[in-house]
């Protein structure tokens, strides 16, 4: 069982230095704002069209969508499968999120937006996000980007990801964050280093 923390954790926007709430959506509850907030950001040109316009097809991301979306945030809480985040401002306006998307401690796979209205929020969210998975147990983290999405490749580049070149296929490109314990278990399991002269 993974125990991710749900409390909120602070993450600074990296460009003005402003404090936002790295906040498990288990503690949020469902309301007309909130779901306004996700659809009027995931109807963003760049966001839509890489992460909804397949699975909207086409037509805008609604408020139904948004609220499948928090259910599913909650289910993955209260179940242990999935953990959701959202990135809120000082005014308490949601503004981002990103998730760590299944509960495999050898590697999950991670998944982010954020309003083009909140530049410099999501690489300080996706560092938080490493460090809370990596405190909880996760032995990697993996993030994957459609090739065009250069920014989305900043995030992650940015965030100590590794460009897996090995795993890149005709849509996407696979990065991957190993942590440190990792590392040392491989170290224990080889015996320590000789040196050979």
């Amino acid at each position: 069982m993974i125990n991710l923390s749900r409390n909120s954790t602070e993450v600074f926007n990296y460009f003005t230095s402003e404090k936002y709430h790295l906040t498990p959506l288990c503690n949020i509850e469902c309301t007309d704002s909130l779901l306004s907030e996700i659809s009027s950001i995931c109807n963003e040109s760049k966001i839509y069209t890489v992460l909804f316009h397949e699975l909207c097809g086409g037509l805008p991301y609604t408020g139904k969508h948004a609220r499948g979306w928090v259910e599913w945030a909650h289910s993955g809480w209260n179940n242990n499968t999935h953990f959701c985040f959202g990135i809120f401002s000082n005014s308490g306006k949601l503004v981002a999120a990103c998730d760590i998307k299944n509960n495999n401690i050898e590697e999950s796979e991670i998944g982010y937006w954020s309003s083009i209205s909140h530049p410099g929020i999501i690489t300080n969210s996706v560092i938080v996000l490493g460090k809370l998975a990596r405190i909880a147990g996760y032995k990697s983290l993996m993030g994957r980007t459609v090739h065009q999405n250069k920014a989305s490749t900043r995030v992650l580049l940015r965030s100590n990801f590794v460009p897996e070149l090995s795993r890149r296929d005709e849509k996407y490109d696979y990065f991957t964050l190993t942590f440190q314990q990792r590392a040392n278990q491989a170290i224990k399991q080889m015996g320590e280093p000789t040196n050979v002269e």
